[in-house]
């Protein structure tokens, strides 16, 4: 597996700045390629064998008012790959009112958010990215 499957742009920029980091610390003793092929292999090994799984959210808005795609977004931005938004761990509806089928061992909530077709897109993105950042906290 590679270091860099799977990851999006921003998750992929800051992995290559770690890397820059760690040779900045170890010039002299080790150079850049060193330290990363050290990295990709020890990233290679962790990945083939690592029983710690990253949380999965997922966000629902059947009304496809756009708020579902700016939470993912949003939280996908904060995260750092700590949590995948796929799939989901975390089942967040986003105040539709409608009904979804539950699942035993997955975690629910409903961000009762404004509609973006009645509201600021300002204020109700202001309001996604706050309640992002809580969902990270917990």
């Amino acid at each position: 597996m590679s270091r860099t499957s799977g990851f999006p742009q921003h998750e992929l920029s800051a992995q290559l700045l770690r890397i820059d980091e760690l040779s900045d610390g170890f010039h002299g003793a080790f150079g850049r390629e060193t330290v990363a092929k050290v990295v990709d292999a020890t990233y290679d090994l962790l990945a083939d064998n690592a029983t710690v799984t990253v949380p999965q959210v997922l966000f629902i808005c059947v009304h496809n008012a756009g708020r579902s795609q700016i939470a993912a977004a949003l939280l996908e931005h904060h995260a750092f790959g700590k949590v995948s938004v796929r799939t989901a761990d975390v089942v967040v509806t986003m105040g539709c009112g409608d009904s979804f089928p539950v699942y035993p061992g997955k975690r629910y909530l409903d961000w009762d958010v404004a509609d973006l077709a009645g509201a600021s897109p300002k204020a109700v993105r202001d309001d996604i990215d706050r309640r992002a950042r809580e969902l990270l906290q917990d």
